[in-house]
């Protein structure tokens, strides 16, 4: 990489299949200022990104299908048993409230993985296509 400008920073992420976590250096006059921002990657082969989507989103089904838990207080009868099932009730809709937000994000990330892996497979391939020589007259 030549300089710290934008296009070479983001050709060179590209090449090495990274994913940016940072921010990319903010462009004035043509030259990036690259005190204020910096560019931090990590480089994931895009099948490890698939395979990560994959089993975030089967990990989501599987916490949907085994929600257990108190969901009903016998026995004590009058007061106490009405507080007690009160208590229960409170508990299970605020918990049924979070668990289901997470399972959500679980699902969502897990979608954004394979998502981002696929695309950069077809990005690839679409490339090396275009850059493949011909053969021919």
């Amino acid at each position: 990489m030549s300089s710290n400008t934008c296009p070479d920073i983001i050709r060179y992420a590209a090449q090495c299949q990274a994913v940016p976590i940072g921010t990319v250096p903010r462009v004035e006059n043509g030259s990036a200022d690259t005190e204020a921002m910096t560019l931090t990657y990590v480089q994931f082969p895009y099948t490890t990104l698939v395979q990560l989507g994959t089993d975030l989103q089967n990990i989501s089904i599987k916490l949907a299908e085994k929600q257990h838990g108190a969901s009903d207080c016998a026995g004590l009868g009058g007061s106490p048993q009405d507080q007690i099932q009160d208590a229960i009730n409170g508990f299970r809709d605020e918990w049924k409230t979070s668990f289901g937000k997470l399972n959500e994000d679980i699902d969502n990330w897990g979608g954004l993985s394979k998502a981002i892996g696929d695309m950069v497979r077809e990005f690839d391939a679409q490339g090396a296509a275009a850059l493949a020589p011909t053969t021919g007259p």
